[in-house]
């Protein structure tokens, strides 16, 4: 029930901020589609294995973190879940945890255990957030370097900025004085016999129990680095997507703020207003691209042309991937030898 009404209140919050965006500017939206018939096929192809590159170097961070755990799921595999993943948080406002939850599922069943699952995921999403926001503080410094203070734009965009860096270092403050108040504390006796306990003692013991394994699992410093490199490679290929938009349609990039922008982008797509982050990002990246000197008109034609080949094309193709997965492990069951299975053990194709 409170599953059901968290969600109805994301999704009149969704409808609150997309429908008015979408009324006021729905001149300018039907003129850069408009514009979209002028894309150069071969740049839009180009555009298109950039954004697989994207996946499969997010794939092989993850294969770098999984590795030990799971040595039978390769980094194609990996790269496939992570689609369907981004495509069940695509269609759900805050759905990025309803996709971790699919992605984790998906390796579970490629041969993972489910905690080294859970922790990849984890590790990689922290490490590219990690990454991302110095690829954001690098390039603002050498916009600073290079032109001067002034170059920034200033207002919501640099608010961003400042608070991304802030979250992410609250975040980090707060779990180190968590971890050291809990390494000084004794282990806590328990309060309650087996047949006084509250009805939520049970999912807290179950969720201490999955923080406890997840806290084992290894994490050697070369499978850090490793997924940091794999991660850098990811955002630099999904944000070259970004500018073969503009070339694609025979624009020039203002790249004195594009990764400014697709930072900040990125930033904002995980906002759970919308699904996607559907006209916020789109409307976040065109106006700090503007501010850096894009002409408006292709600025937004560009961005709505990036957006659907890194965002909304993915949600097809993770469809597809997804029947192409559960086939796969349809056939793998089925080719298993019965000796595999024990003796009155039913088998039955995997369900997802």
């Amino acid at each position: 029930m409170a599953r059901k009404a968290l969600t109805t209140v994301l999704a009149v919050l969704g409808g609150g901020v997309l429908v008015p965006l979408l009324v006021v500017h729905r001149h300018d939206i039907g003129a850069a589609l408009a514009l979209l018939v002028t894309v150069c096929p071969a740049w839009l192809s180009v555009a298109a294995l950039a954004e697989a590159v994207s996946y499969l170097t997010r794939g092989g961070a993850l294969r770098a973190v999984l590795r030990g755990a799971a040595p039978t799921v390769g980094t194609a595999a990996l790269a496939a879940i992570t689609v369907v993943g981004d495509a069940v948080a695509y269609v759900l406002p805050f759905g990025f945890a309803a996709g971790g939850a699919v992605a984790v599922g998906q390796t579970h069943r490629r041969g993972a255990p489910r905690a080294a699952a859970v922790w990849g995921f984890a590790v990689v999403t922290l490490v590219g957030m990690a990454v991302l926001v110095a690829l954001g503080i690098v390039a603002a410094g050498v916009a600073v370097v290079a032109a001067g203070p002034g170059a920034l734009p200033s207002g919501p965009g640099l608010l961003a900025v400042a608070a991304v860096v802030v979250v992410v270092a609250a975040a980090v403050a707060v779990g180190r004085r968590r971890r050291a108040r809990r390494d000084g504390q004794a282990q806590p006796r328990a309060r309650w016999s087996a047949a006084a306990r509250p009805p939520w003692f049970d999912v807290t013991a179950r969720l201490r129990a999955r923080w406890a394994d997840l806290r084992v699992q290894p994490l050697p410093a070369r499978a850090v680095g490793a997924a940091a490199v794999g991660m850098l490679l990811s955002w630099i290929a999904d944000l070259s997507v970004l500018a073969l938009a503009f070339v694609a349609l025979g624009e020039r990039p203002p790249w004195a703020g594009l990764v400014i922008a697709y930072c900040l982008g990125q930033a904002a797509s995980a906002l759970p207003f919308t699904p996607g982050g559907l006209a916020v990002v789109e409307g976040g990246l065109t106006a700090t691209l503007v501010a850096f000197g894009g002409c408006p008109a292709g600025t937004l034609t560009a961005v709505l042309l990036y957006r659907l080949i890194s965002h909304w094309a993915v949600v097809p193709a993770g469809g597809l991937v997804w029947l192409a997965l559960r086939r796969r492990a349809t056939d793998e069951f089925r080719a298993a030898p019965r000796s595999a299975f024990p003796e009155g053990a039913e088998r039955c194709p995997t369900r997802t």
